[in-house]
């Protein structure tokens, strides 16, 4: 992943390329060198995404895309171009997005992203500039870590790098979301160590859903109730917490059907995912799901038409949640 950190640099160097592909499925680091090229092009922001438009828009998502990428001479004018999942462009489009490389225009600064490779996007990787943002394979992932604190200013030991990684490898947004908590009451240049660490991972932390709903699916009575009750404390209503809970319990109870079919070829953060759903399946698997799923929408229903608190709600739903496994 070094070569990640290098294009990084060149980047927030202003040494740019007219025209990066980006390949690969990580949300973080993606997002990472999109926010370094947008900030480096100076100039007025223009973005075309691909991903969350009706089929029926497609067509002339595509034809606006070429439109943007081709008319900036007419204007004089700089700007950026953004097309997500370039895997998805119209095939009869593909013949007009590889001819523009033979007068590539100075003013524009082309990002294309991809998480898969079809043939188009073997031709675009030979004549665009590849930076590769994958999440990186569990032996990479701790030099990963020091590097980046070390780009943010900071040392981190080998311990407290561990415990840092063992909570929160299910994926870089996650493991960095931490850090900077962390790091948020520390001076540039201090070192991070374990008790730096366990103060966000097992403290009076800032805690997301995702803490709660692994806590519940691990049986941790405990750390369930004592991060429900910081949620509930920032802000959480009893809806929210009530379909977070419905939509990680239907996982759960579908793992096997649904999630665990070819699981070692599906990506690293995809796998740690898994295993956390496998762990709470074998919990579980004695449990009566029509119990929790039951239980789970009178709550709904209870936090919709009464006054009670929302900790008086949720809490005796996290006890017959996972006293379920007993329930007949």
């Amino acid at each position: 992943m070094a070569s990640f950190f290098s294009e990084l640099n060149k980047i927030e160097k202003d040494n740019l390329k007219p025209v990066y592909i980006l390949v690969g499925d990580d949300f973080f680091l993606r997002q990472k060198i999109l926010k370094a090229l947008y900030k480096s092009f100076d100039c007025e922001e223009k973005e075309i995404f691909y991903g969350k438009a009706q089929k029926s828009q497609k067509d002339e998502i595509d034809r606006n895309f070429l439109e943007e990428l081709y008319s900036v001479g007419l204007f004089s004018s700089t700007k950026i171009v953004v097309y997500k999942d370039i895997d998805k462009l119209k095939k009869k489009y593909h013949k007009r997005i590889l001819k523009y490389f033979s007068s590539i225009d100075q003013n524009i600064l082309l990002i294309l992203t991809t998480e898969k490779k079809n043939a188009l996007v073997k031709k675009l990787i030979k004549k665009a500039h590849q930076i590769k943002v994958y999440t990186p394979f569990p032996k990479y992932y701790p030099e990963f870590v020091s590097k980046f604190v070390k780009r943010q200013g900071y040392q981190i030991k080998p311990d407290a790098r561990k415990l840092l990684i063992a909570e929160t490898d299910d994926s870089l947004s996650h493991t960095f979301a931490e850090l900077e908590k962390v790091t948020v009451g520390l001076d540039k240049g201090a070192t991070i160590t374990v008790d730096d660490i366990k103060e966000i991972v097992g403290g009076e932390k800032q805690y997301q859903i995702y803490d709660f709903l692994d806590a519940v699916g691990n049986k941790n009575f405990y750390q369930a109730i004592n991060i429900c009750m910081i949620l509930i404390k920032n802000g959480a209503e009893i809806p929210y917490l009530v379909i977070m809970l419905y939509n990680r319990f239907l996982d759960i109870w579908s793992y096997y059907q649904v999630h665990h079919p070819d699981k070692d070829k599906k990506p690293y953060f995809i796998k740690k995912q898994l295993e956390k759903l496998q762990k709470s399946y074998n919990l579980y698997k004695d449990a009566d799901f029509g119990y929790i799923f039951t239980q789970i929408r009178k709550a709904d229903l209870m936090g919709k038409s009464s006054s009670l608190k929302p900790e008086e709600v949720i809490i005796p739903l996290i006890i017959k949640i996972m006293d379920s496994s007993s329930t007949t």
